[in-house]
């Protein structure tokens, strides 16, 4: 009964010095691997340009995407202008008008 018992109790100090050794051995691992593929100073964001909820989108009178108001080609002064996405959209409008 006592050769049992300390053979359980044997087996549970090994089990335990082997999971601390590989636990060890991972993350030594880990902080190597990681620590090489990002950079020294953490990751970085870029700071967001505008809310993107607060932007409107126009659709292109041409080919009909739907872009951002502050990047379309605006025409027309009036109550209703045309908005294009692009210098080429607005081009092949004015071919086609002409």
């Amino acid at each position: 009964m006592f050769r049992v018992l300390f053979g359980l109790i044997a087996a549970i100090f090994m089990i335990s010095a082997l999971r601390a050794v590989i636990g060890s051995v991972a993350r030594l691992f880990t902080s190597t691997v990681f620590s090489q593929s990002t950079p020294s100073n953490g990751p970085t964001m870029r700071p967001p340009t505008a809310d993107p909820a607060s932007q409107v989108l126009r659709r292109c009178a041409q080919c009909g995407t739907f872009t951002p108001e502050s990047t379309t080609k605006r025409v027309g002064k009036s109550e209703a202008p045309v908005y294009f996405c692009s210098a080429e959209c607005l081009q092949k409008s004015a071919a086609k008008a002409s």
